[in-house]
């Protein structure tokens, strides 16, 4: 059935060829279903892709998943070339979802930063987020920016708001017990 479900999203990406939304929307299905298949590789292609068609439309919302998606695939290749990339990915996730008010896309977006929190945790190491001011300056990241400029947003302010809700995740974070060794370990 996935054979199936491929084949005809691949053939959808051909029909939306000249509807940006649309083929967005085909990409962003296709790296899903490239990431279940274990095709990491593939689905970062698919979702950057995705990504540049999203970023041309006005909704935050696409962005914010877009971003949120490829920092999910990033993770889970779990190349150390690919985490500072996925960081940013993330909070730019995070970025769209804030300042635009979006409630459950940032659930969404903060459920895939809780993950990486919770993996960092595990390993030893810690989530190191960059600030708005960084994310803004860096390169392929120019979309964000310029919505953040469009919207007249104070990065100062937004960057207390994103810290607060950073903190206090990981001061819930910090609460929990341990998690379980696996049967397996």
């Amino acid at each position: 059935h996935l054979d199936e479900a491929r084949a005809e999203l691949e053939q959808c990406n051909q029909i939306f060829h000249n509807v940006p939304r649309m083929r967005a929307r085909t990409l962003t299905a296709l790296a899903n279903l490239a990431a279940n298949q274990g095709e990491l590789k593939q689905a970062i292609t698919l979702e950057r892709r995705a990504l540049v068609l999203h970023e041309q439309g006005p909704d935050p919302r696409t962005r914010a998943a877009s971003h949120s998606n490829l920092a999910s695939y990033l993770s889970h290749q779990g190349r150390s070339a690919d985490l500072q990339i996925q960081a940013l990915h993330r909070m730019a996730g995070i970025i769209y979802c804030v300042e635009a008010g979006m409630g459950q896309d940032f659930s969404d977006v903060m459920r895939g930063y809780t993950y990486d929190c919770l993996r960092a945790k595990d390993t030893g190491t810690s989530v190191t987020a960059p600030t708005v001011a960084e994310l803004v300056k860096a390169p392929g990241f120019c979309a964000l920016s310029l919505w953040l400029e469009a919207r007249q947003v104070d990065f100062d302010d937004l960057q207390a708001r994103i810290d607060a809700l950073v903190q206090a995740l990981h001061t819930a974070l910090s609460n929990q017990p341990p998690s379980e060794p696996s049967v397996d370990a």
